[in-house]
């Protein structure tokens, strides 16, 4: 069976976290994990196991390895490799909100040239968005030159925020949508479906950057590293040509990254996102438990490979 130790962490950060929690605190052996759990741990143990086991399933069908942290890329055809690094990327976002503002703030610290696309330029209200030397124009004219183009909007305003871009062939459209509050549109089981069919043929879709807070997505700027966390987990799927592009710009950010797959992963993606949401909030974990999972993964000694 292939390896999967960035899924293997979420199974162990379940049962880790749930056993730090329970009522241990103050008796002789606290911290340490219990060898009997709560109802409630149990539920959270199997939460985890449940998501992994599921998660194995569906990439066993769809023929994936999700390990990438050991591949060996020696062999491969670099001919092709996209060289326009040193130069730094021209970047549009669309949407100006917490994620938006978040992904510019890294991407222009990165080297990048950053524009936001919002539908009132003159707004006097997004005169903070030019902080950090980034651009601010019309949707059109913020995608219209851009190699890479961050939807990150309201999934109610997605169809909208789309029709308003000037996308060119061979540029890449990140996803960083979730349907958190508004169910997807009929006709599709996931927001990155959705998108997929809203943008012109020979335009690379990504989802991405929807699986964390948006205080992770400045290449630590707003939340620094936290000493022994690691490097925060994200996951990504989709176009091929769009995933390098991608995976490049999120491992510049700071993120440990998984591809999982070509738009049929779109569901793990987002699966994933509501997990988080799940555990961050209905559950009380926080924003940063996934930080406190791999604080308490090297605390005992548990190697998830």
């Amino acid at each position: 069976m292939a390896s999967y130790p960035w899924a293997a962490r979420w199974c162990l950060a379940a049962s880790r976290i749930a056993a730090s929690r329970s009522g241990s605190r103050g008796r002789p052996g606290a911290g340490r994990v219990a060898t009997r759990r709560s109802g409630s741990e149990r539920s959270c143990v199997a939460t985890g196991r449940s998501y992994l086991y599921i998660t194995v399933q569906i990439c066993n069908e769809m023929g994936g390895d999700m390990n990438t942290s050991n591949e060996d890329t020696s062999n491969e055809d670099t001919s092709n490799e996209d060289t326009s690094k040193e130069a730094g990327l021209g970047i549009a976002i669309v949407g100006a909100g917490s994620v938006g503002r978040a992904l510019g703030r890294g991407f222009a610290g990165a080297g990048h040239r950053v524009t936001y696309g919002v539908r009132d330029p003159g707004d006097p209200r997004h005169a903070a968005l030019r902080d950090g030397g980034a651009g601010v124009a019309s949707v059109a004219d913020a995608t219209a030159p851009a190699d890479v183009v961050v939807l990150a909007v309201p999934a109610d305003a997605v169809a909208a925020a789309i029709a308003s871009m000037s996308l060119r062939a061979g540029s890449v459209l990140v996803d960083a949508t979730n349907a958190v509050r508004t169910p997807v549109p009929d006709g599709h089981d996931t927001m990155g479906a959705f998108v997929a069919a809203l943008v012109p043929g020979g335009v690379h879709v990504v989802k991405a950057f929807d699986t964390i807070g948006a205080e992770y997505l400045d290449g630590h700027r707003s939340a620094p590293p936290q000493p022994g966390a690691g490097s925060p987990f994200l996951p990504i799927a989709g176009d091929e040509a769009g995933l390098v592009v991608v995976e490049r710009l999120a491992t510049e950010l700071g993120f440990d990254v998984a591809v999982l797959g070509d738009r049929t992963a779109f569901r793990i993606v987002e699966d994933h996102a509501r997990l988080w949401i799940h555990l961050a909030f209905a559950r009380g974990w926080g924003r940063s438990f996934h930080f406190e999972a791999r604080r308490l993964e090297a605390r005992h000694g548990v190697s998830p490979a």
